[in-house]
């Protein structure tokens, strides 16, 4: 019989987008920056893609604009844009807003006409888009031609890889987020012993996590190391 303490709970906590909760560096200082600049952004940048590696932070990203500003734009367009893009496009607004996109990157060659219809009503309005993506969309090709000149108008920011204490940092956030303590000694050993990146670090968390709900047991070094051998 297998007892409750051996089957781990997915509670699915919610990360914490708090501003104050942001970890920067190098590697992610400049996309921050446009981010929190905006409104006010150099004359004739309209549309900015801000791409870089899964779990890089790109959505926390999207929680540092003015919520009241910020409008998110779904995953099923064509109603979307029909019922309550339009009448925003075309209703005077008492101040400019910012369309976030937020989608794996197949979503543009899967919505080719909406996007095109999105990004073209944005250009002649005086509003602004942000897109997230993994990799840049001036490398994008669609078979709509029109759609790939709007791609390659696109301003392009890089989250680039990440130094070690950037990697730290997110690495006890990501632990915090599922309400896990590390210690600087259990920082040091994972990322002495993986891949160096911001996916690495979330799957190891996303383990650590369910070894923990598993057994009960706070994170140790002895559990890291069984994690990081696979066991």
């Amino acid at each position: 019989m297998v007892s409750p303490s051996q089957i781990p709970l997915d509670f699915q906590i919610d990360p914490s987008y708090a501003a104050s909760n942001f970890v920067r560096g190098v590697a992610n200082q400049q996309a921050y920056d446009w981010v929190t600049s905006w409104p006010d952004w150099p004359e004739g940048i309209q549309m900015l893609n801000i791409f870089g590696a899964e779990a890089s932070g790109k959505t926390h990203l999207s929680f540092l604009l003015p919520q009241d500003r910020a409008v998110r734009v779904p995953a099923d367009l064509a109603p979307w844009l029909i019922d309550e893009f339009q009448p925003l496009i075309e209703t005077e607004q008492a101040q400019n807003l910012i369309f976030i996109c937020d989608f794996p990157d197949h979503h543009v060659s899967e919505n080719k006409k909406e996007y095109f219809h999105l990004f073209n009503q944005i250009r002649h309005s005086s509003h602004f888009l942000l897109y997230f993506s993994r990799q840049p969309l001036t490398q994008y090709t669609t078979e709509l031609a029109d759609l790939n000149s709007r791609m390659r108008a696109f301003t392009v920011q890089e989250i680039f890889l990440p130094d070690d204490a950037l990697l730290g940092a997110v690495l006890v956030k990501m632990a915090s987020d599922r309400q896990l303590g590390l210690s600087a000694e259990m920082v040091k050993l994972i990322i002495a012993n993986s891949e160096r990146s911001f996916d690495a670090m979330r799957l190891i968390i996303d383990k650590l996590d369910s070894h923990t709900l598993a057994t009960q047991k706070p994170v140790s070094l002895h559990i890291i190391r069984q994690v990081l051998s696979g066991k």
